[in-house]
């Protein structure tokens, strides 16, 4: 199989589909010498910021104490800087991946960005041309039955190629 894509960019969460995703990249450049593999430009990310919420939102609370609660800004940060461990770790569990099989990778931690705005940028700015995305994430509800919110967008937006792996 000839691969002819040059940058190669991965939407990462803590999906199976997300994981599924970049071992399907793996499966891609994992054969032959490195001469023979003609390994493309690869970087996987991972976007926090769908799990941000406005600092001084009020959250409904059930409760017979008012209903009302504002997240303190000492909890907001411990939260924010839980979100972005975990987003790391991700990453960590990503290039460990590539590494074992001595693939290069990139990983980036996108905090101020929607995965599929981030992605929709990198493809147009730095020239991707395949975009490698889980068909569902780490918090959909339907699973395998249909696409995530996110892969849709970018199946109608990127103008690139997209797989789509499950």
């Amino acid at each position: 199989m000839n691969i002819i894509y040059q940058k190669i960019v991965i939407a990462m969460d803590d999906s199976k589909a997300a994981f599924n995703a970049a071992n399907k990249v793996l499966d891609l450049f994992s054969n032959g010498t490195d001469k023979e593999r003609n390994i493309p430009e690869i970087v996987a990310f991972h976007s926090i910021e769908h799990h941000k919420f406005p600092k001084y939102m009020p959250i409904m609370v059930p409760s017979g104490f008012g209903g009302r609660y504002t997240v303190p800004a000492v909890d907001y940060r411990k939260i924010q800087e839980e979100y972005r461990r975990h987003g790391e770790e991700i990453l960590g569990k990503t290039k460990e991946i590539f590494e074992k099989e001595k693939i290069e990778i990139e990983t980036r931690l996108v905090d101020d960005e929607k995965p599929e705005d981030y992605i929709k940028k990198v493809v147009d700015e730095e020239h991707f041309d395949l975009v490698v995305i889980g068909n569902t994430g780490e918090h959909s509800k339907l699973g395998e039955f249909l696409l995530g919110s996110v892969t849709q967008e970018i199946v109608k937006a990127a103008p690139c190629d997209i797989l789509v792996i499950s």
